[in-house]
């Protein structure tokens, strides 16, 4: 019976700790998605920005 409880309390711990690492790599996830949203907004900012720096070059005559 003391061999069923051990390895019941075994199985208890180890579940817990994939559940808790579970939630850390979704964690992560969340933050790796939210860099990347911020990082394509970014982008995007800095294209119309070439875009518009161009556009105004190109008023100029050489």
């Amino acid at each position: 019976m003391a061999e069923i409880t051990g390895s019941t309390s075994e199985q208890s711990i180890a579940t817990t700790e994939m559940a808790q690492s579970a939630e850390r790599i979704n964690s992560k996830s969340i933050q790796t998605d939210q860099s990347l949203q911020q990082m394509l907004a970014t982008i995007q900012d800095l294209a119309r920005r070439g875009d518009d720096l161009r556009a105004m070059v190109g008023q100029f005559k050489l």
